[in-house]
């Protein structure tokens, strides 16, 4: 129902990003890959400015192995100041995904030193109190970081028999 109604609203606001970026969200849920990824693109390609379907984008690029496409994306800048230099403020859920994104593309470059100066901010951010939309995501980048972590101390064989081990239990 809230799919029909989100792809109604879209034929009448065609020129409001928000509402291309939720339905891409809502087919990724129902796991409509192929959809989500066509409605995250034609958001990308109409609203290149826009902040949130520029870091779907980004995620998406991250997940299906391009991340060598991400500081393209983003004009080389690793910071929101720079990415958007004529703004003052930024919403939390803003530098969240911001910090979030880039935390996840430095652990894809295998580049863990500059991975934790941005999680050392979503860190921060967390002690000072996140909302709970902000938490799963921020959750997210914590395991990846501490599987990375420990992929390079362990290596990646003993990681896979410790999964196996905790999964057969």
């Amino acid at each position: 129902q809230a799919l029909k109604e989100l792809e109604v609203e879209i034929t009448k606001h065609p020129d409001n990003p928000i509402l291309y970026n939720y339905l891409s969200a809502i087919y990724a849920k129902l796991k409509l890959r192929a959809k989500a990824e066509q409605v995250l693109m034609d958001c990308y390609n109409k609203f290149p400015d826009y902040f949130f379907g520029k870091l779907s984008y980004a995620d998406h690029l991250l997940q299906n192995g391009y991340p060598d496409e991400v500081p393209k994306l983003l004009n080389n800048k690793y910071d929101l100041k720079q990415l958007y230099p004529e703004r003052e403020t930024f919403h939390i859920s803003e530098v969240v995904g911001f910090y979030s994104l880039m935390c996840r593309y430095f652990i894809a470059k295998d580049n863990i030193r500059s991975a934790d100066v941005y999680w050392n901010v979503l860190a921060d951010l967390e002690k000072q109190g996140i909302d709970g939309n902000q938490q799963p995501l921020v959750d997210a980048v914590r395991m990846e970081l501490i599987n990375k972590k420990a992929e390079k101390v362990f290596g990646e064989k003993f990681l896979a028999r410790e999964r196996r081990s905790i999964f057969s239990k």
